[in-house]
């Protein structure tokens, strides 16, 4: 768990740095409405 979040937030913040962020999402959730939530979000 530890070693999942450690690598967890070094991705998040390198991909911040270059402007690109992140989506979370589960198997049982469907991605499609995270990825239009990201995109309206970053309008």
């Amino acid at each position: 768990e530890k070693y999942y979040r450690e690598n967890v937030n070094y991705f998040k913040d390198i991909f911040s740095k270059c402007g690109a962020g992140t989506i979370s999402s589960r198997v049982d959730e469907s991605y499609v409405t995270k990825l239009l939530g990201y995109f309206k979000a970053r309008n």
